[in-house]
């Protein structure tokens, strides 16, 4: 406990060496914890597309009459869902690939370019709330 103190101490203090290696160990977190959450979601909706599309074939079992309504859910489902789980498993394994790296440039310049991509689609969401 007492050499946590001591390196609080030498952080605040501007005395430790980290040899510039805090900053990159940082975004890197950041940007793998992004990867991750957007690897649950995209799995999240994979299984809820597939859902989506097993409801719709028991549905066309249960009415047969209403198949131009649950074919369009069948044919889109499944395929959807297979593209959402491809895109988590993908961005999983970037997530896992990324908490790797140690390449300080590559790091800040993957940061900016997630924090580009954020900014710009608050500027388009931006864009078109203020025409309606």
């Amino acid at each position: 406990l007492k050499d946590w103190f001591t390196v609080i101490k030498l952080i605040i203090t501007n005395k430790a060496d980290t040899k510039g290696k805090m900053t990159p160990i940082l975004l890197s977190m950041i940007v793998g914890a992004f990867f991750n959450i957007l690897s649950i979601l995209f799995g999240f909706l994979g299984v809820l597309s597939l859902v989506l599309g097993i409801a719709g074939i028991i549905d066309l079992i249960i009415a047969p009459e209403l198949i131009s309504k649950y074919i369009i859910y069948i044919i889109v489902a499944f395929p959807t869902s297979l593209l959402f789980l491809t895109f988590a498993l993908l961005l999983k394994a970037s997530a896992n690939e990324f908490d790797k790296e140690k390449d300080r440039n590559y790091i800040i310049s993957v940061f900016s370019g997630i924090v580009s991509f954020a900014a710009l689609i608050v500027a388009l969401v931006a864009l078109f709330k203020g025409v309606g």
